[in-house]
This record gives structure tokens, sequence and C-alpha cells, in this order.
């Protein structure tokens, strides 16, 4: 019988060392830290690395912000300038609604139930006409830029 050659390896566990006897590799036992069952196996070399050269870093491009068009047309700027003017119309008017909502709590139910109302047509309006001028200035855009 040969001198036995004793090792190291970890719990799969709790990765507590075990010394045994390398004939013992591939067998389960009982860990002495944690009592759960493990495989003792024999520590390996790792084999040398071969180093590749490093490859060069890989460059994104950074992506370009566009800058607004400058209106050639000039019904371009007047139409963006009605639809800013109703956006602004409907917000002071949700605002006028708003505020007379809050001194009209004592008017009662049907005053408050109209302020809100107020306030609702005033945004939609406002929003959806700046909208259809804005949908408007972008047509007239680009009617212009493909003649």
């Amino acid at each position: 019988m040969s001198e036995p050659k004793w090792v190291i390896c970890k719990c799969n566990l709790c990765s507590g060392e075990i010394e045994f006897d390398a004939e013992h590799a591939n067998e389960t036992v009982g860990c002495p830290h944690c009592k759960a069952e493990t495989v003792l196996f024999l520590p390996y070399m790792r084999k040398p690395v071969s180093v590749a050269p490093p490859t060069p870093p890989v460059s994104i491009p950074t992506p370009v912000k566009q800058q607004p068009q400058p209106a050639d047309n000039p019904l371009v700027s007047q139409l963006e300038g009605i639809g800013r003017v109703f956006y602004r119309l409907g917000l002071a008017g949700g605002l006028f609604g708003i505020l007379r909502l809050v001194f009209s709590v004592t008017d009662g139910e049907d005053a408050i139930i109209f302020w809100i109302a107020v306030i609702l047509i005033c945004g939609v309006i406002g929003t959806a006409l700046n909208a259809v001028f804005k949908f408007m200035a972008e047509n007239v855009r680009q009617k212009s830029a493909r003649n």
C-alpha cells in the first residue's frame, strides 16, 4: 500500500476546508464543519492562459441632436405662433376656472360642476388647437422643403 497523499478541497456547501487522502476523491462524505454531504475532489492546477493582444475599444457614435429647422416660409412661423396663442389661452382659461372654482365653493354644487367643466374644456380646446396648428405648420414646412 502506498503512502497517503493528503490534499485539501472545499465543502460544496459551506466552503470549509476538508483534508483527505487523494485516493478518496469523488467520494461523498459528511462535511466536518456543516455536516452536509459533499463530494471530495482533487484541486486542479490552472492552465496558463494565453494572452491575446488587446482589442481596440469600440467607439459608439454619439447621437446628434437635431436642430429645429428655420422657418423659410413665413406661414410656418405664423401657424406655430397661432398654436402657441391658443395653448396659452387654454392655460389662462383653465387657471381662471381654477381660481373661480376655489372661490365658488360656497355657491353650491352646480357652480362647482360648471367651473370644473370650464377648466377641462379650456385645457382640451387649447391643447387640441395647438396640436392642429403645429400639424398644419409641419405640413407647410414639408411641402416647402420638397419644392
